[in-house]
């Protein structure tokens, strides 16, 4: 599993490959929902077991080339090469329903919300644009009630603008 640090550079080197490829490349953005709630509810210890839980689970159910990270809190990424925005929508929808329906964790409630982002080997997207546009998904995700998919496209880009951007600047 990456942290922070390294996924600026295996996410650069990704998009080069792709790009070189001639594949896409998907950015897929995971939130541990109601993460606050466990660790408000059964302590941050209980917090800590299901982020390793999770961990563990993006591990045994990811592809052995895709990477992923740690992003913060309760969020983790996975950096999915050549993996094009059907077949991602369809890897997110499984994991979420195989996290959820999962009767080894505790709590059982938990879910996790999923933004997606994926880059076209046409494309020229930034990893920062990229990062971005899985970060916009997985908002709406959350706003749509939790415990769904959401990808990115730019028609979104257009009309939707996350609260906490600095910027009113659509990129």
């Amino acid at each position: 599993m990456l942290n922070r640090r390294a996924f600026d550079s295996t996410l650069e080197i990704e998009l080069q490959q792709c790009k070189h490829r001639q594949h896409p490349l998907t950015l897929i953005l995971l939130d541990l929902d109601n993460f606050k709630l466990i660790n408000d509810e059964y302590g941050h210890e209980m917090g800590d077991k299901a982020l390793v839980f999770l961990a563990n689970f993006l591990k045994s159910h990811s592809r052995k080339y895709d990477h992923i990270v740690r992003w913060g809190g309760d969020e983790f990424i996975i950096i999915c090469p050549n993996l094009g925005p059907k077949d991602a929508v369809r890897f997110a929808q499984r994991l979420r329903k195989l996290f959820f329906d999962d009767e080894s964790k505790w709590p059982e409630y938990q879910s996790l919300s999923i933004g997606i982002h994926t880059s076209m080997a046409d494309e020229n997207i930034s990893a920062k644009r990229l990062l971005t546009g899985a970060d916009k998904a997985l908002f709406l995700a959350k706003e749509h009630g939790k415990n769904c998919v959401k990808h990115f496209k730019d028609t979104l880009q257009k009309v939707y603008i996350h609260p906490k951007s600095n910027n009113n600047s659509q990129q």
